[in-house]
């Protein structure tokens, strides 16, 4: 599960000897178990959406780098990875609706997955702005041109290995306090009990591994696509690769949709569990993923649009809009 705030009690159905249902729905909240089913179809039809637009951005992706004779920029590489991501993501939240008929293993085997993969992505935004960052007091405040492809490989090394390593020292955790399960309608770490009443080891679990992150991540992203926009805005300069832009958007959609999520979260539990606060809550998460998406769509359309040589459909800019890095 991804979002900004913490959804600390949700309770949406209860399961009967033939599998979990939503029918059952628990009195805490002011909707039904069909509209949290709905909910749920909704949730998991839009992340089928987005790994639609995901798996031939990623094949493209892969086959430019396989096949390339020219070096891709950082910031296409790290738009590369975005698109892996959200893909990875959204995949995990196509199959949320799987656990109304399987095992209690298979919710807690995919609340793991999901924690893994919510995890990189943070991790992964994370190195997206400390790169946009560094790359912008280099060449607008201190003037210093980068030095090549060799230094930025290094920091992606350390990207990768953060992104793909880090989260896995925190996964074991739920699993270690039988945690891992049925979190309202899809499967995360358990939050409350049949009773609605909130499990503790479990709201802290999501408070150390994943909002507390996210609370600091936050205005993090906010802070730099502000610093840069204006930077970009103010200074008279030449105007960077378009990939810069397209990562400053994707920080947009990131700090839009997880706001979106936060206050969905916060007023459902304030409200009672009011529907519209349920949907806004739940659907702000593949929102992010379609947006992103399409955001890497447009990006490569573009680029087609604008490049004649092959090769910089993938992320070179033409030679004569004279980018900077």
């Amino acid at each position: 599960m991804s979002s900004a705030a913490a959804l600390i009690v949700i309770l949406l159905c209860a399961r009967e000897t033939t599998g979990a249902t939503l029918n059952n729905i628990s009195s805490c909240y002011n909707f039904t178990g069909n509209e949290a089913l709905t909910a749920l179809i909704l949730r998991s039809s839009l992340s089928f959406v987005s790994l639609m637009l995901g798996i031939p951005i990623v094949v493209l992706w892969i086959i430019q780098m396989c096949s390339s004779r020219k070096p891709i920029k950082d910031t296409d590489r790290l738009i590369i990875y975005i698109s892996i991501a959200t893909t990875l993501y959204a995949s995990t939240q196509a199959l949320q609706w799987l656990h109304l008929y399987a095992s209690d293993t298979y919710c807690s085997v995919l609340g793991a997955i999901i924690e893994y993969v919510s995890l990189s992505m943070l991790v992964l935004t994370a190195c997206i702005d400390f790169h946009l960052s560094l790359l912008i007091l280099q060449t607008r405040c201190l003037k210093v041109v980068p030095k090549g492809t060799s230094t930025y490989r290094r920091q992606e090394i350390a990207y990768l290995l953060l992104t793909a390593l880090l989260p896995l020292l925190f996964i074991p955790w739920p699993f270690i306090f039988d945690s891992y399960g049925e979190s309202g309608a899809w499967c995360w770490i358990k939050l409350a009990d049949v009773q609605c009443k909130p499990i503790l080891k479990g709201v802290i679990l999501s408070t150390m591994l994943y909002y507390a992150w996210a609370a600091v991540l936050l205005p993090y992203a906010v802070i730099i696509t502000s610093v840069v926009v204006a930077i970009l805005c103010c200074r008279k300069a030449q105007r960077p690769h378009s990939s810069v832009y397209a990562l400053l958007g994707y920080l947009a959609i990131f700090a839009s949709t997880t706001i979106m999520s936060g206050v969905g979260g916060v007023l459902l539990w304030w409200d009672s569990g009011t529907y519209g606060y349920l949907l806004v809550q739940t659907l702000s998460e593949p929102t992010f993923t379609v947006l992103s998406n399409m955001l890497v769509c447009f990006y490569m359309s573009w680029l087609w649009y604008h490049s004649r040589p092959v090769y910089q459909y993938y992320g070179l800019a033409p030679e004569s809009c004279n980018y900077s890095d």
